[in-house]
């Protein structure tokens, strides 16, 4: 009895044992292909990052060569922006140099100005003092040709009525005693004219009795009328 429950205990033990025997060598058949796979997969990411890697060298060389081109693009506007502000600067003192100039010469054209100013307002008012006398003048020298005007029509009316009289009396006189009578007639109605005074332009001196004709000068005021 003994013995046969030895050997059932070795059958079930070997038994057992070739079971575990099978699960380890499916056990170890699927950790291989778990190795197998693992290692595929370390082979695909190994790549990817040798990839990556490669990709990321060409991206820095191109960043660092952007970079490089930045830096000197940088050097070059700070070199132009330099320049910028030193014509800046020098056209900004130019500017106010210019400015002051134009302010000075803007202050002494408005001196200039006024000064001008009262000049002309000065020249206006002795302008006005003038034409204010001439004026005067001009007002005494109308009223003194009108006095003249009005002696001169007067001096023509009574020469006139003179003429005609004496003309009336040669023509009632007979004909031998005519330049008797008109001399002796003229004589003593001879008009002397006032000083200064002329007689009108175009007066016929000719017709005239020979007592009342004016002289050369006398003739020579008849042709100059002052007005």
């Amino acid at each position: 009895s003994q013995l046969t429950d030895l050997r059932e205990k070795l059958t079930s033990a070997y038994s057992e044992i070739t079971s575990l025997v099978k699960q380890k060598i499916q056990s170890d058949q699927e950790m291989m292909q778990d190795i197998n796979w693992l290692q595929q997969n370390l082979a695909s990411k190994t790549a990817e990052l040798e990839a990556l890697k490669k990709s990321y060298s060409q991206a820095h060389q191109q960043l660092q060569s952007c970079l490089i081109q930045i830096q000197n693009h940088l050097q070059v506007t700070q070199t132009e922006v330099v320049a910028a502000k030193s014509s800046c600067d020098r056209v900004y003192k130019d500017t106010s140099s210019k400015f002051v100039e134009i302010d000075d010469g803007l202050k002494s054209m408005e001196e200039q100005l006024s000064i001008g100013s009262a000049e002309n307002r000065n020249q206006m008012s002795q302008l006005q003092e003038e034409i204010g006398r001439i004026r005067q003048s001009l007002a005494s020298v109308n009223a003194e040709f009108l006095d003249y005007k009005k002696t001169t029509t007067a001096t023509h009316n009574r020469l006139q009525s003179q003429v005609w009289g004496l003309e009336e009396g040669q023509r009632r006189q007979p004909a031998s005693y005519q330049p008797e009578r008109v001399e002796a007639v003229a004589s003593p109605t001879a008009y002397v004219l006032p000083a200064g005074a002329r007689l009108p332009q175009g007066y016929p001196a000719a017709a005239m009795p020979m007592g009342m004709r004016p002289s050369a000068p006398a003739m020579a005021c008849m042709q100059q009328p002052m007005w």
